[in-house]
């Protein structure tokens, strides 16, 4: 997730390379409504360009652990295709240093209504634990916030995905991330104020909607989905999709404002960590779901999450930090 929120003590970074930095936000990054349904009636969204993506995969090996990201650009968006495959091929060097690939399946410019530029925030229920959990356990607290959709996002965003060609293509969408260009994507979040829990919200240049943060309370035909705003972000976003977690790294425990070395952090920092020390990062990685490898031929993903995605879900085995932040 990349933002910046005007409460010193909640801020998320606008990707500029690989990493986060919060010196910027788009000026209409909040929308001024909320709420409501998309007119997603047929003839809405019209298909502009499919783009030949079989040169971006001529190189990969199918026997290594991979990632399929379907790309959906927009006419109004922020994304033009030649500066998006620029982020796809930095997000692959990224990613192939812990040996994972990224198969572009799948790119398209759509022409969608204006009003879809400006979706909503996530509706989150307010939480009973104390503060400090934010800071000592901040998946707990985001569960607790259990995020969902709102009607019209999801509207919106079956409009879009529903042009996934899963037949053509014979692959499931549920297994496929999907990158919407989008121009306006806000985030809402509870903060502390004068003893009480206060929901605000603020913009965002790329949301990924991750599992440890909306769990199963996401459609599984859209639980891919990540939105952005430009190419810049794609691999930390990548990152909060199929690591599992939201920011943290070498000696930074999860929060929403950390700083680092690694592409988890705040900052140009593209390092996937391992190990105790990497807070499993790597091993988390390679445990996604989202991940498949061929053997003899056939396609074989990874097991599903037991329990929706939570960030100590029992696919992670060990490899969760308990405490989660030490």
């Amino acid at each position: 997730m990349c933002s910046k929120i005007r409460h010193a003590s909640l801020m998320l970074g606008i990707t500029t390379v690989l990493g986060c930095d919060p010196s910027a936000v788009p000026a209409d990054a909040v929308p001024d409504a909320v709420g409501g349904k998309a007119d997603t009636s047929a003839g809405e969204v019209v298909v502009l360009e499919e783009h030949d993506v079989s040169a971006l995969n001529a190189d990969l090996d199918p026997t290594l652990p991979t990632a399929d990201v379907a790309f959906y650009l927009t006419e109004g968006g922020r994304i033009e295709w030649d500066s998006m495959v620029g982020g796809i091929e930095r997000a692959r060097e990224v990613f192939a240093e812990v040996g994972v690939q990224l198969r572009v399946v799948y790119a398209v410019e759509l022409d969608v209504p204006e009003d879809w530029q400006k979706l909503d925030a996530s509706l989150l229920s307010e939480p009973t634990s104390p503060p400090e959990q934010r800071e000592s356990d901040l998946y707990a607290h985001l569960q607790e916030e259990a995020a969902v959709l709102t009607e019209r996002n999801e509207a919106i965003f079956d409009a879009l995905v529903a042009h996934f060609p899963e037949q053509r293509l014979e692959l499931d969408p549920e297994r496929v991330v999907h990158v919407l260009d989008l121009r306006s994507v806000p985030l809402s979040y509870y903060e502390h104020v004068d003893g009480e829990w206060v929901l605000d919200t603020v913009g965002t240049g790329g949301l990924s909607f991750p599992p440890y943060m909306h769990g199963d309370r996401i459609p599984m035909h859209l639980r891919g989905v990540i939105t952005m705003s430009g190419p810049g972000p794609l691999a930390h976003e990548l990152g909060h999709k199929l690591i599992n977690v939201s920011h943290e790294g070498v000696g930074a425990c999860p929060s929403f404002e950390a700083y680092g070395e690694d592409l988890m952090l705040y900052g140009s920092g593209s390092r996937i960590p391992s190990g105790h020390e990497g807070r499993w990062q790597a091993e988390r990685l390679h445990l996604s779901p989202f991940l498949h490898t061929e053997r003899d031929g056939v396609t074989v993903y990874n097991d599903e999450f037991v329990e929706g995605g939570h960030y100590a879900d029992p696919i992670y085995g060990s490899y969760v930090i308990d405490p989660v932040c030490e």
